[in-house]
């Protein structure tokens, strides 16, 4: 019984959540790569244009949040801060550094590709393997005392 409701909750999860909201999260990382382009294109020489740019960004990331991974926190505030959070937050912090470090010289493409495309990649694929492994379960515990006929239900706090 306890599986079976696991197994609806994780089946809603997927519908109401995931089906409707991956589309934000792809579409809003290529936007994040598209507005770092520049930097790849030319050397940005004003630190008008570095906060234009980071500002824009961190606009997107800010979507980001209340498009897509915020709606985690209704449903497993372990899965929305320590994991999902976490891997957005420490992205966009490495992405600053890099927009305004001089010393990157990103029009290498080599160089763009390492600092840039595959921290992007990297971060999109461990959210994906998060969200592919990430399995809701019942805070209860169902019990049948040998004694007893009624069903007793403990939250897995209270066994331990």
């Amino acid at each position: 019984e306890i599986e079976k409701e696991n197994d609806r909750k994780n089946n809603l999860f997927k519908t109401l959540v995931l089906d409707h909201n991956l589309k934000n999260f792809y579409s809003l990382f290529e936007e994040v790569e598209k507005q770092l382009e520049p930097l790849g294109e030319k050397n940005l020489t004003t630190e008008e244009e570095r906060k234009n740019i980071d500002s824009q960004i961190d606009g997107l990331f800010i979507k980001l949040e209340s498009t897509f991974y915020a709606f985690f926190l209704a449903i497993d505030k372990e899965l929305y801060s320590s994991s999902i959070k976490k891997k957005i937050e420490t992205l966009r912090d490495e992405l600053t550094v890099v927009v305004f470090d001089k010393g990157i010289n990103l029009t290498h493409k080599p160089k763009y590709d390492e600092v840039i495309r595959k921290k992007l990649s990297k971060t999109q694929e461990d959210i994906i393997r998060e969200l592919f492994t990430f399995r809701i379960e019942s805070n209860f515990t169902y019990l049948l005392p040998h004694h007893s006929k009624k069903h007793i239900y403990f939250s897995k706090k209270q066994m331990f």
